[in-house]
């Protein structure tokens, strides 16, 4: 049968207990004596009778015990079962080390979204206080426009309320309406000749209704007008690309009887 592994310990079970007791006295120190020899050096004893018929019964569980404990499992563990413990630990480690990784990764894309709404407001606030300076400059533009107009026009009285209906009025930067006499522009027409006054004034008034912040004070619309007049006459005027020159006394010929009545001008 060859050599036998030793042991030092095996399992008696209650049940071999059991099964003896019901045995004669002189078969029991038999059965004990030949398990006790078989679990622990592997030989096994001669029985006749009913004790080698109970000992055959037992054997088998006794052969287990031994296989287990020839594959080194300490207390008869199950290879597979180690296996299988080992696998689940494994698992286990891995599905930790990817819960790591994932809030690792969350961790990270809250600190980028945070950053982020940080660099946003940052940007607001910033073009919020751009937009703040810049009322600011307007404002200062308006004051010293206002200053300038004040000293420019210092000592003079304020313009009477006029007594005919405006041609056409300026919306100012107070809510109120500039009113441009007819007087005014007739005599803006003699000194502005290449230029069309009245409708260098309707393109002021919607100037100023699209540039709302931009609009001039009571002071300093007539300076506006004026300026906005002398550019166009340096430019050449707006009659359409015509030419055209001072009136000498009398309406012109060939031209519109606007050109006459607005500033005594006559086409080429």
């Amino acid at each position: 049968m060859g050599e036998e592994m030793q042991r030092g310990q095996f399992t008696f079970y209650r049940s071999y207990f059991e099964a003896i007791e019901t045995l004669p006295p002189e078969d029991q120190l038999q059965i004990y004596r030949a398990v006790a020899m078989y679990g622990l050096n592997g030989t096994q004893e001669d029985l006749n009778g009913i004790a080698k018929t109970v000992f055959l019964l037992i054997k088998p569980t006794l052969d287990t015990g031994r296989r287990k404990a020839a594959a080194g499992q300490i207390g008869g563990k199950n290879p597979k079962q180690s296996e299988s413990k080992t696998e689940a630990t494994s698992k286990q480690r891995e599905s930790k080390e990817k819960a790591k990784r994932k809030q690792s990764e969350s961790n990270e894309q809250a600190t980028r979204k945070q950053d982020e709404s940080k660099t946003k407001a940052t940007s607001k606030q910033t073009a919020s206080e751009k937009e703040k300076e810049g009322e600011k400059e307007r404002e200062g533009e308006i004051e010293i426009e206002k200053e300038n107009d004040s000293y420019i026009l210092r000592g003079a009285e304020p313009a009477p309320a006029p007594a005919e209906s405006p041609v056409i009025t300026i919306p100012l930067v107070d809510g109120s309406e500039y009113p441009i006499l007819q007087k005014q522009v007739t005599e803006w027409q003699a000194l502005y000749p290449a230029v069309d006054v009245m409708q260098s004034l309707r393109n002021m008034r919607g100037w100023c209704i699209g540039n709302p912040k931009k609009k001039k004070t009571k002071n300093g619309i007539l300076r506006f007008v004026t300026s906005w007049l002398g550019r166009e006459q340096d430019k050449g005027g707006n009659w359409n690309g015509q030419s055209i020159t001072p009136a000498s006394g009398h309406p012109g010929t060939g031209g519109p009887a606007q050109w006459a009545e607005l500033g005594g001008v006559t086409q080429l």
